[in-house]
């Protein structure tokens, strides 16, 4: 059974820029390119589990956070446990879903001349289509894709679906002619990728031999309105190895022997002084662009200074206001505090008013209780003399009851011979209501 895909990844991938590297074998344009654009998702898509597994392992040795690696074989006819031939030789790079045409290879001389052509193992894998993949991984705009896997490159691309739309650029590999092939089967050559890349929206922007014998080809393809220079130039491509090793110019030959032969070599330097040229005329074109981009940068730095400027001056009146907002807070903040005190003068003047309240109240409590001892005492007073004038009245009685009774006594008649003549009385005179003395 296909063992299941695997991933290294830390940072969130879904809708980030994205490179892909379909056919990763140990990652050499993967990682390179993952350390070239931190900010860019860099899709690993390889089969071979002992291939994946050492992209994973260098991704985290170099911790590399920006690295996705899918252990799944692409295709436009998904499965789930289709042989994968293995060739463990070399750099593994034959490695294919499709068996090798022994006959085309030996009908080849320079294809007869390679050793590495010959599988040595085989594993179960999964196969699904691209559009799958990018779903999976919530893969947004596609800046470059590469895609090399050994005679189904073109059904790796159509498997894309609708999400070609997403792809800005990319490179593929195909034999020049059919015979040229080294895969059974292998239904692809430069004239198919032609018609297929122009019936997916797709542009041809190179072609480029990828052998000394020119048996196969690289072809570099973009959307209508990309630029694969500026491709180039914002991703880094050029110094990576995996792309400037498949973007050199070769002159056709039958095989290696061939290809070193003096003859060769004349006609490598013949074309070799033409990229010169091509390169001196590039230099001057980016000096033409050089100098029309001093320009722009002067015109640019003009229009900062500008906006700087009136920045500053929109920041120094923000700064007034703000100036006059803090004095007018600090004298908000004094009239507070001298209310803040009279309400303290206040509230004391109101308790030193209700302790004064408080002590009248007593005063008048302690009046109030002193006229009601007064009264009482006057009460008392008023009773004594009131049995004062009865023990008055019962004596004046009582005398006036015993003068009755003497003068009672004195009338009595008295015989003559012993009469004695009764003393003069003198009149007295009595204020009514007084007390003999």
């Amino acid at each position: 059974m296909p063992e299941t895909p695997r991933t290294v990844a830390t940072a969130a991938t879904a809708g980030r820029r994205t490179v892909l590297d379909i056919g990763a074998n140990v990652g050499d344009f993967g990682i390179e390119l993952a350390r070239r654009n931190p900010d860019h998702l860099v899709l690993c898509v390889e089969p071979v589990p002992a291939l994946a597994r050492r992209i994973v392992a260098r991704a985290a040795q170099e911790g590399l956070t920006n690295v996705v690696v899918e252990q799944v074989a692409l295709a436009s006819a998904p499965g789930d446990d289709v042989v994968l031939h293995v060739a463990e030789q070399g750099d593994w790079g034959i490695s294919s879903l499709l068996e090798l045409d022994a006959g085309r290879i030996a009908a080849d001389e320079y294809w007869a001349g390679r050793p590495d052509l010959r599988y040595t193992s085989e594993v179960r894998v999964r196969v699904e289509r691209l559009e799958t993949v990018l779903e999976r991984h919530g893969v947004g705009v596609v800046d470059f894709v590469k895609i090399d896997v050994q005679g189904l490159d073109l059904d790796v691309l159509a498997s894309a679906g609708a999400r070609v739309a997403d792809l800005r650029a990319g490179m593929l590999e195909v034999p020049t002619v059919p015979d040229r092939g080294v895969y059974a089967g292998e239904a692809q050559d430069l004239g198919r990728a032609h018609r297929v890349l122009d019936e997916l929206g797709l542009r041809v922007a190179a072609v480029k031999a990828n052998d000394e014998a020119m048996n196969e080809v690289n072809v570099y393809f973009t959307a209508p309105d990309v630029d694969l220079a500026e491709v180039e130039r914002t991703l880094g491509l050029r110094g990576v190895h995996m792309y400037d090793g498949k973007h050199f110019w070769a002159v056709p030959c039958a095989n290696a022997e061939e290809a070193r032969s003096a003859q060769h070599l004349l006609a490598t330097a013949a074309h070799l002084g033409e990229q010169v040229q091509g390169v001196v005329a590039e230099r001057d074109r980016l000096r033409e662009g050089r100098a029309v981009l001093l320009d722009e940068m002067r015109t640019v730095v003009a229009a900062l200074r500008r906006e700087l400027e009136t920045a500053l001056r929109t920041a120094r009146a923000e700064r007034a206001r703000a100036d006059a907002a803090e004095s007018d807070h600090a004298l908000l903040v004094e009239q507070q505090v001298s209310l803040q005190r009279q309400r303290l003068d206040v509230d004391r003047g109101r308790e030193e008013a209700l302790a004064a309240y408080g002590r009248l109240e007593q005063q008048a409590e302690e009046m109030l209780a002193l006229a009601q001892r007064m009264r009482t005492e006057r009460d008392t007073a008023v009773a004594e003399r009131d049995r004062a004038v009865a023990e008055r009245d019962a004596a004046v009685a009582e005398r006036d009851a015993a003068v009755a009774v003497r003068d009672a006594a004195v009338v009595e008649p008295v015989p003559a011979a012993t009469a004695v003549p009764a003393p003069r009385r003198r009149a007295t005179t009595r204020s009514a209501g007084t007390v003999p003395a």
